[in-house]
């Protein structure tokens, strides 16, 4: 009874002000819709639903039934397709609808996707990302990096998020601040800076960050969370090829880039609060690399 009324005097003309009024159906393709989209347009009588495919597939391979969606999950096969996960956790299409090979390749008959993910208990597949956003610990069987860095980007405060850790006993990561936001943050606190490099060694910017970063890890298990990060002294590049066009981050060029910025996060070697010094292996010269540890007693670390 409360939705109804809700939905009467509110949902609805949200609703009809996006346009959605008449939509029967709504359908997530490219990648997985994260969480609060999903349940918000969800709470709003808006009837979207997860799927999967591509090109190779011949579009949909699996899409979630009207009654049977879940936010994780990426629906069930359809009819005359079969899916399953192989080794590392790698998704698997078998059917008539997959392609039957490359141009000059072998032909098809179980296509591997590339991508992982595992089966939820109601038959549903749940995507977690590409193969090479994998990350596998030491001590666990795989972790996406995509899903940890899509947690950190909610905050406002931060521009983008690189994570790392295969092979590795915990996960760090590589971030960029929003130089907008935390720019407006400074200028109310009153706290002076001359460039985007100063702005990020500040140290009430740098409690600033930790903050929100325990407050987005704080959502993820503990096997998911991040144990240190660093603050990128610049933003991350297009024409240094740590970005592409569509301003999606490479990793191996951010970690080729930044280097000794990784070797810091896991340098285990000296006792540090939050700052390690590293050397340069080109000028031998000393550098300050400032890595942010996220204590136990903050329920993280």
């Amino acid at each position: 009874m409360s939705y109804s009324l809700n939905d009467f005097f509110m949902y609805s003309a949200i609703r009809d002000h996006l346009g959605l009024s008449r939509l029967k159906r709504a359908y997530v393709t490219g990648g997985r819709l994260n969480r609060g989209a999903f349940e918000f347009l969800q709470g709003l009588g808006v009837n979207v639903k997860q799927t999967y495919g591509m090109v190779e597939t011949t579009g949909y391979a699996s899409i979630q039934r009207d009654h049977e969606w879940t936010p994780a999950g990426a629906g069930k096969p359809l009819p005359g397709l079969s899916m399953n996960i192989a080794s590392r956790g790698e998704v698997q299409v078998e059917g008539l609808q997959v392609f039957a090979g490359y141009l000059g390749g072998h032909p098809v008959t179980e296509f591997s996707t590339g991508d992982y993910g595992q089966i939820l208990d109601a038959g549903e597949m749940e995507i977690r990302g590409r193969m090479e956003e994998r990350l596998a610990l030491d001590s666990t069987d795989g972790q996406s990096s995509s899903e940890i860095e899509t947690e950190l980007r909610k905050s406002h405060y931060l521009q983008e998020a690189v994570v790392f850790g295969e092979g590795r006993s915990y996960l760090t990561a590589m971030l960029t601040i929003h130089r907008a936001s935390v720019g407006r943050w400074a200028e109310k606190n009153q706290i002076s800076y001359t460039s985007y490099r100063d702005l990020t060694m500040h140290p009430e910017v740098i409690d600033l960050i930790k903050d929100e970063v325990v407050e987005m890890m704080s959502s993820l298990p503990e096997e998911s969370r991040i144990k240190r990060f660093v603050i990128l002294p610049e933003e991350l590049r297009l024409s240094e090829g740590e970005m592409t066009s569509t301003q999606k981050t490479v990793r191996r060029n951010v970690e080729k880039n930044y280097k000794r910025y990784l070797a810091a996060l896991y340098n285990d070697d000296g006792q540090f609060d939050t700052l390690s010094s590293l050397k340069s292996e080109e000028t031998n010269e000393g550098e300050i690399v400032p890595v942010i540890l996220l204590d136990r007693s903050q329920g993280v670390a």
